[in-house]
């Protein structure tokens, strides 16, 4: 699960952090956890986790080194479980497990019967997730907890000395007063380039807002194509330092991504190019931020790379309607 994922986990833990019960993060224990007496991964580290890291409202379990061997057996295990098709009753078992048991609530954030996807169909090269519940993806990710629950905004607890790495990134490019921050990628991991905005016409934007006088910081990976007329940020902070020059940021530009969901959590302002591979209702903010969405009558499809309509759903958005929109957020 990459930032985005985390980040809605937060939103799950903000909801549940409403109760009375402690809440402690953890990843699912495998075999050699459960030869020691251990209900979680005790290797994993999410203490040190990009996102979860500092949040007041959770305690962590694991962190301890775990021998060669003792990862070749869980590997095994797990393997086990995939090939028996037993992983999910594994998992509905622990989780079952966890809600019963008195004290701390353990969060198993690598559980898929926690993903907002009910499952992957189709075969080979025509694969497709479909998606779980009517609501927010939080909201599916919070069933299994508390059916019902209203979903909350994703959380990211930043703290000095990320504001100071962001803070310094923005001062060695000489970036000084308003700005505007985009991200023109997005990753391609699951769905390849089905959400993503042709390239050229993120340059077209970029070109009218600077003739506007606006500055345009780019945030992302070092190796990400760089647009032409911005301010190059790509690959200079972490995640977080990048979290924290959101925060700072006018307005930010992007699609569905780790950064989508990071400017939500610390209450920027963003114009979102959105596809159909989900609806934004779904997974986006529109109720905070402005997202630009075609809904085609073959969203949400869930298609993992592969599109039988010539990605209308994201070419149908043209350069000049997303300029104005974002004019328009400015000018609020």
């Amino acid at each position: 699960m990459g930032y985005g994922g985390n980040l809605m986990w937060s939103g799950v833990i903000a909801a549940l952090a409403r109760a009375a019960r402690p809440l402690v993060l953890a990843h699912q224990p495998k075999l050699t956890d459960l030869l020691l007496g251990r209900s979680h991964d005790r290797a994993a580290r999410l203490s040190e986790d990009a996102v979860f890291r500092g949040n007041p409202k959770i305690s962590f379990l694991g962190g301890a080194r775990k021998s060669a061997l003792a990862r070749r057996v869980d590997a095994l295990f797990v393997a086990a479980l995939e090939k028996l098709g037993a992983r999910r009753g594994w998992e509905a078992w622990l989780h079952r497990r966890a809600l019963a048991r008195p004290g701390p609530l353990a969060l198993y954030v690598d559980m898929e019967i926690h993903s907002y996807a009910a499952r992957q169909v189709g075969p080979p090269g025509r694969r497709r997730f479909e998606w779980r519940g009517r609501g927010h993806a939080i909201e599916a990710m919070l069933a299994g907890f508390a059916p019902g629950a209203a979903a909350l905004p994703p959380e990211i607890h930043l703290d000095a000395a990320d504001r100071a790495r962001a803070d310094a990134a923005l001062r060695a490019a000489g970036v000084e007063g308003p700005f505007l921050a985009i991200e023109p990628e997005t990753n391609p991991e699951f769905f390849g380039e089905l959400r993503a905005w042709p390239f050229e016409r993120w340059q077209v934007v970029v070109d009218a807002l600077r003739a506007d006088g606006w500055r345009i910081v780019q945030l992302g990976l070092a190796g990400a194509r760089l647009l032409d007329g911005t301010v190059d940020l790509r690959g200079k902070t972490d995640f977080r330092a990048a979290c924290a020059v959101l925060a700072r940021t006018r307005l930010f530009l992007g699609t569905e991504s780790g950064l989508m969901h990071a400017a939500r959590a610390v209450g920027a302002d963003a114009t979102i190019v959105w596809g159909g591979v989900t609806l934004p209702e779904f997974a986006a903010y529109p109720d905070f931020h402005d997202v630009i969405c075609r809904r085609v009558a073959c969203a949400p499809c869930g298609n993992q790379g592969w599109c039988d309509n010539g990605r209308i759903c994201m070419l149908d958005i043209g350069a000049e309607e997303v300029v104005e929109r974002v004019r328009a957020r400015l000018a609020r």
